[in-house]
Parts: structure tokens; sequence; C-alpha cells
């Protein structure tokens, strides 16, 4: 017999059920003792449907589409698709295994005979309706192979949402780098700490970074496209220009660049210092109030030869009497003031010396007259402030500190004529 048609089954034929070829049919159930049970051996367009108590579809093959559908019988375009209705889990994976390793797995496997660098791995992609019904990728997360050579393999994961109607990288790492924001949106970076949301803090718009503290308020220095800034707290900050190496950087106090003109961060004075073609600048601003305009004075500047220039050239010292006691009058031994030695000389390595003058005093003769003129001073060390021949210089000085006068040309030219004027009313005195 070729085929054994079952129409209607209405009751049990035997305790033993129903049993054809190994295939036994019982209580509702299907058991196979031999082999193995196929539905639709002859790849016919037909269709295989289970039901459940509430769902018509709760496994659905699609014969005609090569799909299967779990829940409902079109949820997708996937070879397995799952549908569910309700706000419970739609998939749970669970693992009873009690030890201490891993449970439980999920494995995305990719099997290829030709595997090779940039080869996608997954793609696990968020889609929901948009507004006009239409499918819509709003995040994904993308794996790829980076590197498939035996031995020194590397990935990638990048994690892509949409903005502005489009994906763009939020998120991407790889054996060289994690980058944020890699498609350059306008987008910011924030980590918050325990007291302020901006602890760390990187704006999307200008490419600027904040490290603020408790309800610091974001006021950023923006003077072109090229202006990296450095916001710290409130009114404290570094700045510079990336596009001229001479140009900055710039630390600031209660002052920010909205634009080319400075702006007052909150009420207070002001003050700026930085370094521009190899000068240093100090600059400071009288009290004005927020987001007014600052007029600035440049204080103090320090030429790249060392040349000092300054609005105000004296330098006090605290000098309250109520600070003091024991006050008495106070007279140089002209003696040793006619023992000092005004001089002339010659660095042995002038490389070593640019720019500084030939005219002043020797610390040793200085310190013998009055030590009170004398100190020594460190080497750098340090290879990156070294000064050139400073291993040259430091053996002349046996690797001991070299002195210092506190005493310059200024200073020679005045003892020098005071000397001289001294040798004078001497000679009168005579």
């Amino acid at each position: 017999m070729s085929e054994i048609r079952v129409d209607t089954i209405s009751e049990k034929t035997s305790a033993n059920g129903v049993a054809i070829d190994g295939l036994t049919i019982k209580d509702g159930g299907i058991t196979a003792t031999t082999g193995a049970i196929v539905f639709n051996e002859a790849s016919a367009d037909l269709d295989f449907r289970v039901e459940s108590n509430g769902n018509s579809h709760m496994i659905f093959v699609d014969g005609g589409n090569n799909r299967v559908h779990m829940g409902a019988a079109t949820t997708g375009n996937g070879t397995l698709n799952i549908e569910n209705a309700s706000n419970d889990d739609t998939l749970v994976l669970v693992s009873t295994d009690d030890d201490e390793n891993i449970g439980p797995v999920l494995r995305a496997k990719r099997v290829s005979s030709s595997a090779a660098d940039n080869d996608e791995l997954f793609n696990l992609i968020l889609t929901a309706s948009n507004d006009a019904q239409e499918d819509t990728d709003f995040a994904k997360i993308k794996y790829l192979i980076k590197d498939a050579s035996n031995g020194t393999e590397d990935a990638q994961i990048d994690i892509q949402v949409m903005q502005a109607g489009s994906l763009r990288s939020r998120m991407k790492s790889d054996n060289a780098e994690t980058v944020f924001n890699e498609d350059s949106v306008d987008l910011d970076f924030r980590v918050e700490s325990d007291q302020s949301t901006k602890a760390f803090f990187v704006n999307g718009q200008y490419g600027h970074c904040h490290i603020t503290g408790t309800g610091s308020t974001t006021k950023v220095s923006y003077y072109s496209s090229h202006l990296g800034a450095l916001q710290l707290g409130i009114g404290g900050g570094i700045f510079s220009y990336d596009y001229n190496v001479i140009d900055g950087p710039y630390m600031h106090n209660n002052l920010y660049f909205p634009a080319a003109t400075a702006k007052y961060v909150g009420t207070g004075p002001t003050a700026r210092m930085g370094m521009y073609n190899g000068q240093v600048l100090f600059h400071t601003g009288g009290s004005g109030s927020a987001d007014g305009t600052v007029s600035e004075t440049n204080r103090f500047k320090m030429a790249n030869d060392g040349t000092l220039t300054a609005t105000d050239t004296s330098i006090g010292s605290i000098s309250d009497q109520r600070l003091k006691e024991n006050i008495a009058d106070h007279t140089y031994d002209i003696a040793k003031f006619k023992s000092f030695k005004p001089r002339t000389f010659d660095w042995k390595h002038p490389e070593a010396h640019t720019s500084e003058a030939t005219t002043g005093f020797v610390a040793q003769e200085l310190e013998s007259v009055d030590s009170d003129w004398v100190y020594t001073t460190e080497w750098a060390g340090n290879p990156l402030n070294k000064n050139p021949k400073e291993d040259e210089e430091k053996a002349l000085c046996n690797n001991e500190n070299k002195k210092a006068a506190k005493l310059g040309k200024k200073d020679a030219m005045y003892i020098s004529v005071i000397q001289q004027l001294i040798t004078r009313i001497e000679a009168l005195e005579g």
C-alpha cells in the first residue's frame, strides 16, 4: 500500500492508539518510535500551523516563503520571526546551570570559507514605525572583523543612533581606539559626578571641554572654529588657537570670548595671561558684570629675548609697621660698598646665554663682600627644560649648584658711578 489516509478518528481504537509504521497517534499526540517525523517532505507550497489556547498561529511555517513565524502569520521578513501583542517578554533565555560558569549564552556565529578584513559579524537593529507608519531603523549596533589574520584577530563595535533622520555613530571601538561621535555631528558629551551635572563636558557645537563644579554655567569661548578651550569651574579656563603655533595658550579668570570681544563671566574684575609669538603676556580688566564687554590693559610682557616691559616696574614687599619690631636706623658699611666690583665679561658657552648681559657681577666676588646678594640655583636636569650646553656648564661647576647674583647690569652701572663719585669726594676731602 502506498498511502494510508485517515479522515477522522473519533475515539481510541485501542489502548495503544493508532500505530502506522513506527508512528503512533494517541491522545492528541504524535510519537515516532523509529526514524524521524517529516512534514511536507515533498517540499510543496504547504503551510504548517500549531495553535495554542488563544493564538491561531502560535507556530506557523510559511511554506511558500520559507519562513517560520511565532505568534502571528506574518510578523516580518526574517527566517525566524516572533511577534508579541502584549507587554510580556517576547524572548526569554533561561539557564538552570548551578555552577559558576556562564549562562545563558546567546551566540551569533558567522561561518565563512574566505573570511576577510571588514567582514560584518553581526548587526543588532532596532526598528519602529515613524509617524508616517514607515519602518525606521532608530538604532543599530554593528560588529565587524578589523583583522581576520589568524593569531592577530581584531574586531570593531559601532553603536549608531538616529539623529535628524540619519544613523550616526555614537561610539566606535576597535583595537586602536575608542571614538565618540566619529561622524562629527553637533553632539555633546557629558559625565556627571555626585555634585555636578557637568563634571566633564564636551561641547559638540564648538568642540570645547569643560571641567566644572557644582552649579557651574557654560559660557563658551568661541573666537573662531580654530579656537580650542577648556573651561575650569565657572570663571576660569584655558584656550588656544590650533591654526597658528605661535598663538596661545591663554589662561583667563572671569572672562570668555563668545566672539572677538572679551566678556565677563560674572561680576568682578578679570585677568588673563598667555603666550604669543614666544612672548609671555599679562592682562587685567576692571570690575564688570556678567556678559559685559571687558576692557583689558596689557600690564606685563616678557619678550622672547628676556626683555621685560610693564606698566609698573616697581616690585613691592610687605612693610607694615604693625608687623615689625626692633625698628632702628640702617647705615650700610661704605667700605663694603666700595668693595663691590662691577665687571664686564664673556660667557664660556655663549650659546647657553643668548641675550644675557655681559655686564654685572661675579657671584663669588660679590659673596665675599656681602653674601646677602648671592644665592644658589639648581640645574634644570629634565631634558625638556635643559639649556644648551647645560651638561658642559655643570661640569665646569664640578656638578654643584650654580651661583646667582641678585644685582644685575643696572645695579653695576649705579654702583660704578657711585664708587667713582666717592673716589672724587674722598680726593676733594683729602
